[in-house]
């Protein structure tokens, strides 16, 4: 399968794709909840646990294989092996959920959108679902946790158990 390239999604292509996407997030953080437990209340300091649980599940996964997330836009063959496993990537997937759901519950004006400037500027998070903050900014909460998980998967670094609420923090300063 190619890449997707959201960037040249139609405007009901780039729907599907985010109903994909936010149509399971009730389901993919409830299951995160199940995995990690209570300390996932919802609120920015929750990152830090979370983060700290993906850090550990990740140094000690056995598991690798699987499915991959509706999102994910598979590697070329030459970088393949290079890339995080589908596991990782289905955590990265709950994680992405639920940093979004807690930038949702906790600025008031945020909700879920789609990325969307004149294709002229060549924005990188075209088509692609975010949460829009007040101010016209877009937070792609995917990219962010799929980032820091490459530095932590690949790269062996980005360990530090505060990374997502520092990430969070840089989106909305306390």
């Amino acid at each position: 399968m190619p890449p997707v390239d959201y960037s040249e999604l139609s405007d009901e292509e780039a729907q599907l794709r985010f109903h994909e996407l936010t149509s399971s997030s009730p389901e993919r953080i409830a299951w995160l909840r199940g995995e990690v437990g209570e300390a996932l209340d919802l609120t920015p300091e929750s990152l830090v646990p979370l983060w700290e649980w993906f850090v550990r599940r990740e140094g000690s996964r056995t598991d690798r294989g699987g499915e991959l997330p509706v999102w994910y836009e598979p590697d070329p063959p030459e970088v393949a092996a290079q890339r995080l496993a589908p596991a990782t990537l289905r955590d990265v997937d709950a994680i992405a959920l639920y940093f979004a759901e807690v930038l949702l519950r906790d600025v008031p004006g945020a909700a879920w959108g789609i990325g969307r400037l004149p294709r002229s500027m060549k924005y990188a998070h075209q088509n692609k679902p975010v949460v829009k903050l007040p101010g016209d900014q877009d937070v792609n909460p995917v990219g962010i946790v799929y980032g820091n998980a490459v530095r932590v998967a690949l790269m062996g670094e980005g360990s530090d158990p505060d990374t997502l609420l520092a990430a969070y923090r840089a989106w909305v300063p306390s």
